[in-house]
C-alpha cells in the first residue's frame, strides 16, 4: 500500500467528509473547496497533515486548487471602452506582497473588452499592484490599487484620452534586397522604475509606430506626441525612441549615420528630424 502526505496551511486543517469514490475537503470559505477522486480511499486529517492511503492508483491531487476560486475572484478586470481598437495594447504591471515583488507584461487578447490581471502570486494574495497601460492613439494610463488583501476590485473601467502625433522622416542605407521591409519605433519608458518604486528595473520598449520602407530606403513615422501626455511629463525623464527594421531574414538594428557605432535613439521632443539618416546593421 502506498501513502501520500500533503502538507496544508495550518489554518486549513478541517474535517474531511468521506463519500464513495471521492474525498471532499471543506474549508471555512464556502467558495474554497477541493474534491479529488480516489479509488477505495481512506483519508485522515490531523494536525494540518492530510494523509491519503491508496489501494490502487495515486489520485490527481492539486493543493493549489484550494485557492483557485479566490484567485479568480480577486483578479482585476480592466474594462476598455467599446469602439477603441485594442491592437497594440500594452499592459505592464508590478505586484507586491508577502512573496516580495513580481512584474510582468500581460498577454493581450485585442478582441476582448476586458483584460484580466491576477493579484495572486505563489498562492498568496498581493497587497498592492501598479499598472502601466498604453493603447496606440491614446495617452498612458496609470493604475495603483492598494489594500488588495482586504477588498475585491472586480471590474475597473479604463478611460483613455486621445493623443496626437509628431511627424518624423528619414532614410536608411545598407538595407538588404528584401521586399516589404518595415521600420519600427520603440519607446523606452525611462520613468517606469520611478512609477513602480524600484531603484532599478529591466526596461523593455513598446512599439509606438511602424511604417513600410520605400525601395529607396526612405520612410515616414507618426510618433505619439508624448510631451502632451500628462503621465509622461509628470516625470523628469520623458523616455527615448529606438528603431529597428523587421521583415528581412533577420531583424536589423539601426545606427546613427552621423555617429556610427551608436544605436540610433532620439529623446522625446516636440519635433523630430525630417531627414534622419540611419544605417542598417545585423543584430
Amino acid at each position: 500500500m502506498r501513502h501520500r502526505s500533503v502538507r496544508l496551511q495550518p489554518d486549513l486543517a478541517w474535517p474531511v467528509a468521506l463519500v464513495p469514490e471521492r474525498v471532499l475537503i471543506r474549508t471555512p470559505r464556502a467558495d474554497a473547496r477541493i474534491a479529488a477522486t480516489l479509488p477505495r480511499t481512506i483519508a485522515i486529517c490531523l494536525a494540518g497533515v492530510l494523509t491519503v492511503s491508496l489501494a490502487a492508483q495515486a489520485p490527481v491531487f492539486d493543493v493549489a486548487l484550494f485557492r483557485q476560486n479566490d484567485s479568480t475572484e480577486r483578479a482585476i478586470r480592466l474594462r476598455f471602452p467599446d469602439g477603441v481598437d485594442l491592437t497594440g495594447l500594452s499592459i505592464q504591471y508590478f505586484l507586491t506582497g508577502p512573496f516580495g515583488g513580481y512584474g510582468s507584461v500581460l498577454s493581450i487578447n485585442p478582441a476582448a473588452r476586458e483584460q484580466s490581471v491576477d493579484t495572486w502570486r505563489e498562492d498568496q494574495q498581493g497587497r498592492e499592484i501598479k499598472i502601466i497601460i498604453y493603447c496606440p492613439g491614446y495617452g498612458f494610463r496609470l493604475v495603483t490599487e492598494s489594500g488588495l488583501a482586504a477588498r475585491r476590485i472586480g471590474t475597473l473601467p479604463i478611460q483613455l484620452e486621445p493623443l496626437g502625433s509628431v511627424f518624423l522622416a528619414g532614410r536608411i542605407s545598407g538595407l538588404p534586397a528584401s521586399p516589404r521591409l518595415t521600420i519600427e519605433a520603440g519607446y523606452f519608458k525611462d520613468w517606469e522604475c520611478a512609477f513602480f518604486n524600484l531603484i532599478d528595473c529591466l526596461q523593455g520598449s513598446i512599439t509606438v509606430a511602424t511604417s513600410t520602407i520605400a525601395d529607396d530606403g526612405t520612410f515616414t513615422l507618426n510618433i505619439p506626441d508624448f510631451l502632451r501626455d500628462p503621465v509622461v511629463t509628470s516625470y523628469r525623464d520623458h523616455g527615448r525612441l529606438t528603431f529597428r527594421v523587421i521583415g528581412a531574414n533577420r531583424d536589423l538594428d539601426l545606427v546613427d549615420a552621423q555617429n556610427q557605432g551608436q544605436r540610433a535613439r532620439l529623446p522625446i521632443a516636440p519635433f523630430y528630424p525630417g531627414n534622419l539618416q540611419l544605417i542598417a546593421v545585423p543584430r
